[in-house]
């Protein structure tokens, strides 16, 4: 399992132009450039693990200044989507108001969940689920919890 994530996230990180920063386990920290970038990476991601016999996946995503030391990034962004992924459930991809002000990439829409409260965040943040659009004009999560 952990050789099938680890050949999925280097995957995702080359189609998508993101960087793998560290596997953690059954997860993993990613970087990307663009926000949007991370959107569609993550959204490809999701709708991949079934099919290599992975459990499902759930991310969070925030955009924001970071600090990069020691092989690692650090700052508040970082802190707030680890924090959004934690309250992602399976299939979620859900992403910071900061994302969202980036823009929705082409065939993708954001859907409010609304003010969430975030463990050692000061105050509640607005969180979204990005959704594809799907082929008939109609919209559907990327899997569904």
């Amino acid at each position: 399992i952990v050789l099938r994530l680890a050949e999925l996230t280097q995957d995702i990180a080359e189609r998508h132009g993101g960087r793998v920063v560290k596997m953690l386990g059954d997860g993993v920290h990613f970087i990307f450039d663009e926000p949007a970038s991370a959107v569609l990476g993550s959204l490809d991601f999701v709708d991949s693990v079934e099919p290599r016999g992975l459990p499902p996946a759930h991310i969070g995503i925030n955009a924001g200044p970071i600090t990069y030391t020691d092989g690692d990034y650090y700052g508040l962004a970082v802190i707030i989507a680890a924090r959004i992924a934690s309250t992602a459930g399976p299939g979620d991809v859900l992403v910071g108001e900061s994302v969202v002000q980036a823009g929705a990439p082409q065939g993708v829409r954001f859907e409010e969940i609304g003010p969430v409260e975030l463990k050692g965040v000061r105050r509640p943040e607005r969180i979204f689920k990005a959704v594809k659009a799907a082929g008939d004009g109609t919209t559907k999560a990327s899997l569904s919890s």
